[in-house]
């Protein structure tokens, strides 16, 4: 074994450990620590968004308020579509249900730095915008390209068959 850091093939500490391992403790700190904080912060967006509806019914910031939850939605949901099944995997593996080693290059390396990526595009406004833009503006080409293929085709006439 080359150490803590040399386990695996990436620079990042050791998550899935064995209960003979000596980095068990940090490794269950850190995991914890971060579902703790999930949790905290799940409770309180759900606590934000009861709160908010109860305001809000009286006045006309629908709007601006349902844009505020979707974005907050889709940022929970990305924090939790990351992280939970790296910490069910990891629970998994240190109670050795299954080994998870080959799986820590995968989670380490394209999962984990997924939920990194996302969350400026997620709070930052101008980026958002321009991936809507970008979004819809491709989506107008291809219904455009798409259209332009199939104009040449004729519809069948009355009484044509098959």
């Amino acid at each position: 074994k080359l150490g803590f850091y040399g386990n695996a093939g990436c620079c990042l500490f050791k998550y899935f450990v064995h209960q003979d391992d000596p980095q068990q403790v940090f490794s269950w700190v850190i995991l914890i620590t971060n579902s703790v904080c999930l949790l905290v912060v799940l409770v309180s967006y759900c606590v934000v968004t009861v709160v908010a509806r109860h305001i809000g019914e009286g006045t006309n910031s629908g709007g601006n308020s349902a844009k505020l939850q979707r974005k907050i939605s889709i940022i929970i949901a990305t924090d939790f579509t990351c992280w939970t099944p790296f910490a069910i995997i990891a629970t998994l593996n240190f109670l050795e249900v299954f080994d998870a080693t080959d799986l820590y290059g995968l989670f380490s390396i394209i999962v984990l730095p997924i939920n990194s990526m996302i969350n400026p595009l997620l709070y930052d406004r101008i980026i958002s915008k321009a991936i809507k833009t970008i979004l819809r503006k491709s989506g107008q080409k291809i219904v455009e390209i798409s259209l332009k293929n199939f104009s040449h085709v004729e519809a069948p006439q009355e009484g044509d068959e098959g």
